[in-house]
């Protein structure tokens, strides 16, 4: 027997076998009971797939269950297109969509199926500062030997992930583990260029367009209306944002140039209510200045004629030195009163040396005057 009839034949006695119906694949109007896809992920029901399987028992298996059975991989990571290889395949549709996108946990648990395929592929998920990173784990070695080769079915089942990630809105997850895939691509250059394609499709592509699909007319219709009513929201919102931004900015500009002059009354203070009190403590401020000034100006030119007297001609000037001259000084007379003894010796003074020294006097303050 060869290794694709071992590895059916084991699924077979593993988990049995069973055709999914179709009625419970998505949701039926006739039916009140959610969707089989959010039941089977919700922690409060925990439905269990038709081969008797829950999500924790499926998420407990050991690696080499994982490898070896193909019919689990479309349960956990669903599409809304149908599986061509297991034509049965529960499908993503409105509610589904939905339903996961308003469930905090459904995402989780889709994100512990996510986090399990990554151990099983040698990566785990890695959070620092709120930036998410898929990166190896310690034992990564031996699990890239199950996929990093070329046209290895973990290829298709990868893209599957990426697009089933992003369907059901862990859009950073399946980022993150696209660049790590990328990486891989990049170093090893042991996955073919094709394979790589398929993944940037998975991750680029709008939803509506599978990675396998050629034609933009085609893809599911009502995942292309919603992402249509999505794309309109998300750019009334951006519009919005620039409109405000464009609205602070107008504000600011007229800030800082100030709003136009508002009509004056006689005071000279503007009538805006806004300003009056501002403009009117600055007509204060300047009336102050402009009364001390004046005060200052009239001081001055009441000081002026007492100077103006008290200024004297140099003819005047001699004639008062002269008058000082034979006019009797108190403090002579009181040094005349002193004994002989008490009398420091003075050397006489001609009337020639004091003409002289009245004559540098004048000279000087003469001098000073012009200065």
């Amino acid at each position: 027997m060869d290794s694709l009839g071992t590895r059916r034949s084991l699924s077979s006695r593993l988990f049995g076998s069973s055709s999914y119906s179709a009625r419970e694949s998505g949701s039926n109007p006739a039916d009140d009971k959610p969707p089989f896809l959010v039941r089977f992920y919700s922690t409060a029901t925990s439905a269990r797939d038709p081969y008797g399987r829950t999500l924790k028992a499926i998420l407990a298996w050991p690696d080499e269950y994982l490898e070896v059975c193909h019919d689990y991989i479309q349960i956990l990571f669903p599409l809304p297109e149908g599986s061509p290889f297991n034509m049965s395949a529960p499908v993503i549709d409105e509610a589904v969509y939905k339903a996961f996108h308003d469930d905090e946990d459904l995402r989780e648990n889709l994100r512990l199926s996510f986090s399990r395929m990554l151990f099983f592929y040698g990566f785990e998920l890695q959070t620092t500062d709120g930036n998410l990173a898929v990166v190896k784990h310690s034992e990564w070695r031996q699990c890239f030997g199950n996929w990093v080769r070329r046209f290895d079915h973990n290829h298709l089942r990868i893209t599957r992930i990426i697009r089933s990630l992003r369907c059901l809105g862990l859009e950073k997850e399946a980022s993150a583990f696209y660049a790590a895939l990328k990486g891989v691509y990049d170093r090893y250059e042991r996955i073919s260029s094709r394979t790589m394609a398929y993944w940037t499709r998975a991750i680029d592509r709008p939803l509506y367009l599978a990675p396998d699909d050629y034609d933009e007319a085609l893809g599911v219709r009502w995942l292309r209306k919603i992402e249509e009513e999505n794309q309109k929201d998300t750019q009334e919102s951006s519009q919005d944002i620039v409109n405000e931004t464009n609205l602070n900015e107008s504000s600011v500009q007229d800030v800082d140039k100030g709003q136009p002059p508002e009509p004056e009354d006689d005071s000279g203070v503007a009538k805006n209510p806004a300003t009056a009190k501002e403009q009117e403590a600055v007509y204060e401020n300047a009336q102050e200045n402009t009364n001390a000034s004046e005060s200052i100006q009239t001081d001055l030119d009441s000081s002026k004629p007492a100077i103006q007297e008290n200024q004297l001609a140099p003819a005047q000037v001699e004639e008062v030195s002269s008058d000082k001259k034979s006019e009797p000084d108190e403090h002579i007379s009181s040094a005349e009163s002193r004994t002989d003894s008490e009398m420091p010796e003075v050397e006489p003074t001609t009337s020639e040396q004091v003409n002289k020294s009245s004559t540098v006097s004048d000279t000087v303050g003469g001098e000073g005057t012009q200065s």
